[in-house]
């Protein structure tokens, strides 16, 4: 009996300390959000006698954190204790909790399981294209897509599209240009497709332009405290987009870098501007020629570049003024045309010149109205047309007087109102090029016939320049009316050609081509003058040489600052490198003419 007795009375005791001392109840219902909550996560359980206190795991230390006590049975985590204070997009975080009762038992309930939660993570939006239109002014439409389902997402106030540009693919240095907003007052309302068109006064049809979409969300939350937080920010940066219209015919050029260096002036006038200037790439030797101190007429220069600076070629001159500078280089000397009121040809063996070279046949009274010298295998060429029967001949000199070379019977190549006569050696062969009655007329020498390469008729054409690149023969224009652009053509045969500006250039390639070379890869550069707004009013228009590159499929500007040039502009490539050679813009006088030509080298970047 007393056994019974005994372990009876242990029962009742071990009964009674039970119902005194019941312990804090584990939450079993403790949940956290799954993306469904912007910024946050988002916590609850269920109703409990006592605080909660809820414990995140820091995957920076390995321990759990203890980041609320709280009598509130629904509020959001936001990143208390976390790096920067926020959450991570998408990452998934470990909760627990206890419940505290003060009174009851132990006071702590022991750990709940363990359970995770994220808070949503945005992608990117999409640029799904950019327009370019160029209507006089410039104008890039952006349009692009959200990605996100945003449907159940609970705390979402407003949406931010901020927009940002570059130019010229410089991804370092985007500008904020637009902010689009949305608010959200029912997500199944929201707008996922998006526009907006750029119109920047300043943008430049010439430049390329890249454009990225940042997203701001804003959204609230309730802290611990069960007070509402509103208007925190989660923010996803976008990809940039390239302006692919750029440099496809609508407007304007991507841009290919080059180092600029600059070889300061080349020559000064002592009076009056710089009328004409001509350079020739000899042996890989630049030369230029220029007609100085000018009026309507100036006096003849040359000078040759060493690599680094420029010598005057000429120590003295002969008593002649000339419009325009024609000049040829031998390894004997060098060569000096041109017309004023009769015609005059003058060697300088490197310390005279000597008599006039003027053939007897061309006396004052049939004094030429258009002449053009150029050196082929060490031998003086010239082409000359003469009054008054307007005959376009070619002549050699043997030295001691001029044989016609080609021709008729007589030497006699074209007759008629010949315009723009020029000769010129490309590769060891010596081209001729005029224009008579609107038609442009390209020949080449083979033994002492005169082989034509194009006769083609266009309104207009002015300073054709030849290149050749391979077996390749391309020419440029220049305008002489504003009804007419000029271009840089392809010679396709004899009779077609094929214009490589496209069609909407209104702003880089104005008043058709001042120069036209092709570098050691066989692009084509060009000179070209460019238009734009000087300032935001866009009442007035500010211009400058700018050079733009060929590659065989698009055009592509040069980088670097031509604002300071004017006309006259001539161009040449040494390798892939392209001098380049203008008027200070610092020495213009009234009518925008200067009395400097200065000099930059271009260096092509790898």
């Amino acid at each position: 009996m007393k056994k019974i007795t005994s372990f009876s009375l242990l029962i009742i005791t071990i009964t009674i300390i039970s119902c005194d001392n019941e312990p804090v109840t584990v939450p079993d219902d403790f949940t956290a959000s799954q993306g469904t909550y912007m910024g946050v996560v988002h916590l609850a359980y269920g109703d409990n006698d006592g605080q909660a206190i809820v414990y995140r795991f820091n995957e920076n230390n390995a321990q759990w954190e203890e980041i609320s006590w709280t009598w509130s049975t629904q509020w959001d985590d936001n990143g208390w204790l976390l790096p920067d204070n926020r959450l991570i997009a998408g990452k998934e975080y470990r909760y627990k909790m206890q419940i505290y009762a003060e009174g009851q038992g132990d006071e702590f309930s022991d750990y709940s399981r363990e359970i995770t939660g994220y808070a949503f993570k945005a992608d990117p939006v999409e640029i799904s294209s950019l327009n370019r239109q160029n209507d006089g002014s410039l104008e890039i439409t952006i349009n692009w897509t959200n990605p996100n389902d945003l449907l159940e997402i609970n705390n979402l106030q407003d949406i931010n599209y901020d927009i940002y540009r570059t130019e010229d693919g410089n991804y370092s240095d985007f500008s904020l240009i637009k902010t689009l907003n949305e608010v959200v007052y029912n997500t199944s309302d929201i707008n996922y497709d998006w526009s907006y068109t750029d119109t920047d006064y300043s943008l430049e049809p010439s430049r390329s332009y890249s454009y990225k979409i940042a997203t701001r969300y804003m959204y609230d939350f309730v802290d611990s405290n069960g007070s509402y937080r509103d208007y925190n920010e989660y923010s996803v940066d976008g990809e940039p987009a390239d302006d692919e219209g750029a440099g496809t015919g609508n407007g304007g050029n991507p841009v290919v870098e080059y180092t600029t260096s600059d070889l300061g002036q080349v020559l000064t006038a002592s009076s009056g501007v710089i009328e004409d200037i001509e350079e020739k790439l000899v042996d890989n030797t630049l030369y230029l020629g220029a007609i100085t101190d000018a009026d309507l007429y100036g006096k003849p220069a040359l000078y040759e570049f060493n690599g680094s600076s420029w010598q005057n070629v000429w120590g003295t001159v002969p008593d002649v003024e000339f419009g325009r500078v024609n000049f040829a280089i031998s390894n004997t000397g060098s060569y000096l045309a041109g017309i004023n009121d009769s015609l005059s040809v003058f060697r300088w063996d490197g310390s005279a010149w000597s008599e006039n070279m003027t053939p007897d046949n061309l006396g004052q009274e049939d004094s030429p109205a258009a002449v053009s010298i150029e050196v082929l295998d060490n031998e003086l060429y010239m082409a000359v047309e003469q009054h008054p029967d307007y005959n376009l001949q070619v002549m050699k000199y043997n030295g001691s007087t001029w044989d016609t070379v080609g021709g008729d019977g007589n030497g006699i190549i074209a007759s008629g109102s010949i315009f723009e006569t020029k000769l010129k050696t490309i590769s060891g062969t010596l081209y001729l090029h005029y224009i008579i009655d609107d038609v442009l007329y390209i020949k080449h020498l083979e033994g002492s016939t005169w082989t034509t390469d194009l006769t083609w008729g266009q309104e207009w054409l002015n300073d054709i320049e030849l290149v050749k690149t391979g077996t390749q023969l391309y020419f440029s224009s220049g305008s002489a009316s504003t009804d007419f652009d000029g271009g840089v053509y392809r010679v396709d045969n004899t009779t077609t050609v094929t214009n490589l500006i496209p069609d909407d250039h209104e702003t880089w390639f104005t008043l058709g081509a001042f120069d036209l070379t092709a570098n050691s890869d066989g692009e084509l550069i060009v000179a070209s003058m460019k238009y734009e707004y000087e300032d935001e009013s866009q009442t007035s228009l500010v211009s400058y040489p700018h050079l733009n590159v060929y590659d065989g499929t698009e055009w592509k500007t040069i980088s670097g600052d031509f604002t300071d040039g004017v006309p006259p502009v001539a161009l040449s490539a040494i390798g892939n490198d392209v001098y380049y050679i203008y008027g200070d813009v610092t020495t213009v006088n009234a009518a925008n003419d200067p009395s400097a030509i200065k000099l930059k080298k271009l260096t092509k970047q790898r």
